[in-house]
């Protein structure tokens, strides 16, 4: 319940609270939202020493490993469903494409990611613990190029090719990262592990969807001489930022 009630209070107050909610009754919704998660972070703690069943697995929580693994997971996840929130809105409400066209278009990237995710098991044995960072950096070379194909007003068949870098970056991502978390866990420990995982993808997801296109959302109030990037493409760089730290974190984890 305190879990629970920390991570409701936190998506809601970001997802509705930046635009319905006065700024006290904001700053609340995320003061509550810490207290919550501070009385959680307690109260498992508690429960491990007293050699309980606490709902997080907290001595693994420990391993630096771990840690780092958990981030990798928030940061990529916080830009995957934002990603295809972004592209989905600039495509049918911006460039005024047809579902069935932006679909089209936004297939590549689906076929592209598919592939990725095939050979990711392969390209994983061959490069070890390497993979996953060199999917983070592709990943970010992704957003970059769609970045510039955004800017420089090239057509279609263009972002058609950012979104086919987008999807292997993402198909070689997703793969080894879950199981570089998930990989050293023992028996007793994996399925508290994995939902602690699941937890973090779907809090990350709900979050990215509040967070990153607030760029994108405000583009019609920034002054169009006070930012050299639009509002898309703004939200572009957010996403290449974090695909960047998942692929500096990770190298930081292969050092270990």
């Amino acid at each position: 319940m305190l879990g629970s009630a920390a991570l409701v209070s936190l998506i809601w107050t970001l997802t509705v609270g930046m635009s319905r909610l006065p700024w006290p009754a904001f700053v609340t919704g995320l003061g509550a939202s810490a207290v919550l998660a501070l009385c959680f972070a307690v109260q498992q703690r508690r429960l491990a020493r007293a050699s309980g069943h606490p709902t997080l697995p907290v001595h693994l929580l420990r391993r630096r490993s771990v840690q780092l693994g958990l981030y990798c997971v928030f940061l990529f996840y916080l830009g995957l469903m934002s990603f295809y929130w972004l592209f989905s809105v600039r495509t049918q409400q911006e460039l005024g494409l047809g579902a069935a066209e932006a679909g089209k278009l936004f297939a590549v990237y689906g076929v592209t990611f598919m592939i990725a995710t095939v050979c990711s098991p392969q390209l994983t044995r061959r490069w070890g613990r390497a993979a996953l960072p060199r999917g983070a950096w592709l990943l970010a070379c992704g957003h970059v190029s769609a970045i510039i194909v955004t800017q420089a007003g090239a057509p279609l068949p263009w972002m058609g090719g950012a979104l086919a870098v987008t999807g292997l970056g993402m198909g070689l991502v997703m793969a080894p990262l879950l199981s570089a978390v998930t990989a050293n866990a023992s028996a007793e420990d994996a399925g508290a592990l994995a939902g602690t995982v699941g937890t973090v993808q779907s809090a990350a997801n709900a979050l990215g969807t509040a967070i990153v296109p607030v760029a994108y959302l405000s583009r019609e109030a920034a002054s169009p001489s006070g930012f050299f990037l639009g509002g898309y493409s703004t939200s572009l760089l957010a996403l290449a930022v974090l695909a960047t730290a998942v692929a500096l974190l990770s190298h930081r984890a292969l050092e270990r």
